[in-house]
């Protein structure tokens, strides 16, 4: 690898789903612990955690979409 490990990764380019994996999973735990992302899986028919995760994803979509259109003027669907 680069040097760059998927929590560093993940707190860096996804703010919202760090904050999704903090509330769900204990602030910084699932930082030091990856195998503590299995913990989800309690909450998979969760739908108000499925509707949280949802938002997540379109906020970061939408983050993309209004990048690329400011960087390289290009809208994106998202």
């Amino acid at each position: 690898t680069n040097g760059v490990t998927p929590r560093r990764w993940i707190n860096i380019a996804n703010p919202g789903l760090t904050n999704f994996l903090d509330k769900h999973l204990g602030d910084e735990d699932w930082r030091l612990h990856l195998d503590n992302l299995t913990k989800l899986n309690d909450k998979v028919d969760d739908a108000s955690v499925q509707a949280e995760f949802g938002e997540v994803k379109k906020a970061t979509k939408e983050r993309l979409a209004k990048y690329i259109e400011t960087e390289l003027g290009i809208k994106v669907n998202t």
